[in-house]
């Protein structure tokens, strides 16, 4: 966390009971500090980025702000987006073979979201 603005704030939010995931393949200092300490950590492979976004997108549930996206997005390229993440080959255990992340951990991710 390069930008300290953003560390103090998010910390800050952590140390109030916001839940931090942290995705990168090495343990980064923010993962366990003695101030704050990730909820989960999800150590994927290089290069997997776009596949363990896909595979979060896939967990998420349908209540995904209806409004908030009515108002922000193209519903229609939404709804295409949405209906290529909920293809099997976009969930956790289609990517944990990609990610090298077990498909168990990223659904742990959002059980509390």
């Amino acid at each position: 966390m390069a930008h300290p603005v953003f560390a103090s704030r998010l910390k800050r939010r952590v140390r109030e009971g916001a839940q931090l995931i942290v995705v990168d393949p090495r343990r980064i200092y923010i993962v366990n500090t003695p101030h704050v300490k990730a909820s989960h950590h999800l150590a994927l492979r290089p290069g997997t980025n776009v596949a363990m976004v896909n595979a979060l997108a896939h967990t998420h549930d349908e209540g995904l702000g209806r409004n908030f996206v009515a108002e922000r997005c193209d519903t229609r390229a939404f709804q295409q987006w949405r209906d290529f993440i909920a293809l099997e080959e976009n969930s956790p255990e289609a990517m944990e073979a990609v990610t090298g992340v077990p498909a168990q951990s990223v659904r742990s991710t959002t059980a509390w979201a």
